[in-house]
């Protein structure tokens, strides 16, 4: 997986992560994996190559999703989706963008995380607790090396208490 840095601006506690808004060109997004890494190394994965449910979290899988993402139209993970990451492009046809406006996507920008064969965690606990402040990570990983991406930017909604 390669990993993107994500400096933070504000400092305290994470009372949640609220969302998480990635802005990234892949071609096959049933080939990549999306993970948040905090400063204390916890891990929450965002997606986990959509279509398929992988026996294993080892990137030796994918699936036939073929809807590619485009740095155009940045998706966002957030709890309150009403599209599971696993689904993301299956409403689209092979080649489409993912969060495109009709005919060349669905329009669907918003996706609740899912974890797929990855260990449970979720943005609004998994970091509960934890200091914001350092370094925080997006991590992307592709498991077919045919297809390319670029991760552009991304955007991580903090809420610190106390």
């Amino acid at each position: 997986m390669a990993c993107m840095p994500i400096p933070t601006v504000s400092e305290g506690t994470v009372t949640s992560v609220n969302s998480v808004t990635i802005a990234a060109a892949h071609t096959w997004v049933g080939d990549v994996t999306f993970k948040l890494v905090s400063p204390s190394g916890t891990v929450v994965t965002l997606m986990s190559l959509p279509g398929i449910l992988e026996p294993l979290d080892n990137g030796a899988s994918f699936s036939n999703e073929s809807s590619n993402l485009a740095v155009a139209n940045p998706i966002t993970f957030i709890a309150t989706a009403a599209t599971s990451a696993e689904s993301m492009g299956s409403t689209i046809a092979d080649g489409g963008v993912v969060c495109a406006a009709s005919p060349a996507g669905d329009g669907i920008c918003q996706f609740i995380p899912n974890t797929g064969a990855a260990a449970a965690g979720t943005l609004a606990t998994g970091f509960t607790g934890q200091s914001s402040t350092g370094t925080w990570q997006l991590c992307a990983g592709d498991s077919v090396n045919t297809d390319t991406g670029t991760l552009n930017s991304v955007t991580v909604n903090i809420t610190i208490g106390g």
